[in-house]
């Protein structure tokens, strides 16, 4: 008696159920990566920049419990950090410099 025996339909229209949803949704998010413009690193590395990603938002978490305070930091803070590479990085409050007369 092989293991293909003791497997009726409706387990095997499960199985077959998880795993077309589950294919579905690797291509539904391949193109949804593929065809966003934002960030560069989510769209060439899919999977390492989600990661990248989770674990910078589970930064200050694990700074609270491993390493230095986010006030503590060579040259600068983590908060003064924050306050430069935000902006810069979704050009919130990014003003140019240079003239403002039109040459």
């Amino acid at each position: 008696m092989s293991w293909l025996e003791g497997i009726n339909f409706t387990t095997s229209l499960v199985i077959l159920l998880i795993m077309a949803v589950s294919i579905s949704i690797v291509i539904f998010m391949y193109f949804f990566v593929r065809s966003q413009k934002r960030h560069a690193i989510l769209r060439n590395y899919p999977i390492l920049g989600r990661m990248r990603y989770m674990f910078e938002k589970a930064g200050p978490e694990v700074r609270q419990y491993l390493f230095n305070d986010d006030n503590i930091g060579k040259p600068f803070s983590r908060e003064e950090y924050l306050h430069m590479v935000m902006p810069g990085k979704y050009l919130s409050s990014v003003i140019g410099f240079g003239s403002k007369r039109d040459f």
